[in-house]
């Protein structure tokens, strides 16, 4: 509900028609709510086993061992925050459609939610392609309106 009784749909996925191409999210991170939260529920620490009454590993073989224990979890916070684009090219058409995107979004009774996407989160292999789409001053011999409208950001952890 949109807060005024009508129901509306509302998406952070963008889908394409390019079957295989790799994901990529636009992320606005400049409110004090982000769009991911990581919750630390047991903080890390480092587990030494040296004590060979204790273990096995250090009475037998002579070796001794480490680990890390730490509990949290992860998940979404405010989902407007972030918008995945799959199975479509990073081009100059897309990143303006999905800021729009993003930027329309509305709550309740229509009120605009103050979206502004700073961030362009990819995986390794769209880095150059992002990089040239966001960074380069000239392409193709035109001006680049998206120069600086978007950090980009790369992470191995979004490889599909």
């Amino acid at each position: 509900m949109d807060g005024t009784g009508d129901q509306t749909t509302q998406s952070n996925i963008t889908k394409g028609s390019e079957a295989g191409k790799p994901a990529f999210y636009v992320l606005d991170t400049t409110h004090s709510i982000k769009p991911l939260i990581w919750q630390e529920r047991t903080r890390p620490e480092i587990e030494t086993k040296f004590d060979p009454s204790k273990s096995d590993t250090v009475f037998m073989e002579d070796q001794y061992v480490w680990g890390v224990r730490a509990r949290g979890n992860a998940g979404f916070a405010f989902w407007q925050l972030a918008h995945r684009v799959e199975d479509s090219a990073l081009t100059e058409q897309v990143l303006m459609d999905v800021i729009s995107k993003m930027k329309s979004l509305k709550g309740d009774g229509g009120k605009l939610l103050n979206i502004r996407p700073n961030v362009l989160l990819v995986p390794p292999s769209l880095e150059y392609a992002a990089k040239k789409l966001l960074e380069a001053e000239i392409i193709n011999g035109t001006s680049n309106v998206l120069k600086g409208t978007l950090k980009v950001m790369v992470s191995t952890q979004i490889v599909e």
